[in-house]
């Protein structure tokens, strides 16, 4: 393991660790210490995957420090960049298909599949 991916191991579990608490300000922080995490080993799939939820939930929570324009996408483009990074790592599937970030992008493609499986879109 090299000192980077060490480091944004680090940061990815304190990011965990913040997500963990369920409030604005640890999603808040959960995002900070993920983007470190993404910066620090940008190919290291886990930290991409976990910036997925925080960076939604800070958006919804705490939209004057989070702007929505900005961390919603963020959380949408976080699970397609797993899914790239990682084609074997589940969680990227799981998020990239999770309804509350397709909701958020709207996808057309999403709604198609619910409808497809006789599932309500909304």
């Amino acid at each position: 393991m090299n000192l980077n991916r060490a480091r944004a191991h680090d940061q990815y579990l304190l990011g965990r660790h913040f997500l963990e608490r369920g409030s604005a300000d640890g999603y808040g922080r959960a995002v900070q210490s993920l983007e470190r995490a993404v910066a620090l080993d940008p190919a290291y799939a886990p930290a991409c995957a976990a910036l997925a939820a925080p960076s939604f939930w800070a958006a919804d929570q705490n939209p004057t420090s989070y702007d929505p324009k900005k961390y919603m996408p963020a959380a949408q483009s976080a699970a397609e960049k797993v899914v790239a990074l990682a084609p074997d790592f589940a969680r990227g599937y799981a998020l990239k298909y999770d309804p509350f970030l397709r909701k958020v992008r709207g996808d057309s493609r999403y709604a198609a599949l619910l409808r497809k499986m006789n599932l309500p879109v909304n």
